[in-house]
């Protein structure tokens, strides 16, 4: 008969399963930030299978630990930091727990000190509060790498951005973040910039971040092998011109909003296409719409092709299309509108 294991055989059980997992992780986000992507793809779906094991297996491990220990370690860890970073000449500020957002009372990142009082005082009554890092004061630049979106994911860019020779230090300070993305911390003293999605997926942060170790919805962001901030390393040139680059993103949105043209309205219908029905209609307005902005008949037979081919479904014979452009070339030939 087996002999059942006693609490504290199962949990060292568990202990090791979660050590195992930590292992594993770390090693396929070495593999990623040493360019080798495919590589840690490959790897990351075997770890997803153990850690649901690991929960299956030992979703009471809480429970085992009878005198708390882990507990106590964690809910002090986050204190622990902001006062280590503070001693470090860093500036920080809390977060509410769960979130990236600053409690009632406090003023984000600009709040942020490296007093160690005022620290001491947020973080006692609430030990469990997130971990802010105001980045700017310390010439610091962080690139965010997101991978939660599928349409906007940065691991996809940072891989394009390798291959045109535009590298980030794969030896500088990482964070893994609570959405399995990944934070490069590097030395940076131009102006303060906040850039979202300059490529999908990849933001880049001088003024503030969330860091180690927060946590949102049961993941922490975590240290990339065991590194601290006094591995960063100075941002690329490539990288500081562009986040030097001043864009008016403004005057771009008023552009886009407000400036459309009657050709640019004529160019969004023409993508926009027709379908079964309304097919010989829709083309002899475009035509005529054509031939309305001073297009040369040439042109607008041309396009008129183009358009049935790719815009209309299901497009239309050549033979009606020639006809619809004849009629249209004789009314705009006789004047009549």
């Amino acid at each position: 008969m087996k002999k059942t294991k006693d609490l504290d055989e199962l949990a060292f059980e568990a202990g090791s399963l979660v050590a195992s997992i930590g292992a594993l992780d770390d090693f396929v986000y070495e593999y990623f930030v040493n360019n080798d992507i495919d590589y840690s793809e490959k790897l990351s779906g075997l770890i997803t299978v153990i850690k649901q094991y690991a929960e299956n297996h030992y979703t009471d491990i809480d429970e085992l630990n009878m005198f708390g220990g882990v507990e106590k370690m964690k809910e002090f860890a986050t204190l622990d930091k902001a006062i280590e970073l503070a001693q470090q000449g860093y500036a920080v500020y809390p977060l509410i727990e769960n979130t990236k957002k600053p409690p009632k009372g406090v003023a984000g990142y600009q709040a942020a000190t490296s007093d160690q009082n005022t620290i001491f005082a947020w973080f006692k009554k609430h030990p469990t509060y997130n971990l802010g890092l105001r980045l700017d004061l310390s010439d610091l630049l962080v690139v965010d790498i997101d991978m939660h979106e599928p349409t906007k994911n940065g691991r996809t860019s940072l891989t394009q951005l390798f291959k045109q020779g535009l590298t980030l230090p794969n030896d500088t300070y990482i964070e893994r973040t609570a959405n399995n993305g990944v934070h490069y911390f590097l030395k940076y003293a131009g102006a303060k910039v906040r850039k979202i999605d300059v490529w999908p997926g990849i933001d880049l942060l001088s003024d503030f971040t969330v860091i180690a170790p927060s946590e949102i919805n049961g993941k922490q962001y975590k240290p990339l092998d065991g590194r601290t901030l006094a591995d960063i390393k100075p941002a690329p040139q490539w990288l500081v011109e562009l986040a030097g680059q001043k864009v008016n993103w403004t005057s771009e949105h008023a552009y886009t909003t407000r400036q459309k043209k009657y050709t640019g309205r004529l160019l969004d219908e023409m993508v926009a296409g027709t379908t079964q029905g309304n097919r010989n209609a829709w083309l002899t307005k475009i035509a005529g719409r054509m031939f309305g902005v001073g297009a040369d008949p040439k042109t607008v037979y041309n396009m008129l092709s183009v358009i049935n081919d790719s815009f209309v479904d299901p497009a239309l014979p050549s033979k009606e299309v020639n006809v619809i452009f004849q009629s249209i070339l004789k009314r705009e030939s006789k004047g009549v509108h």
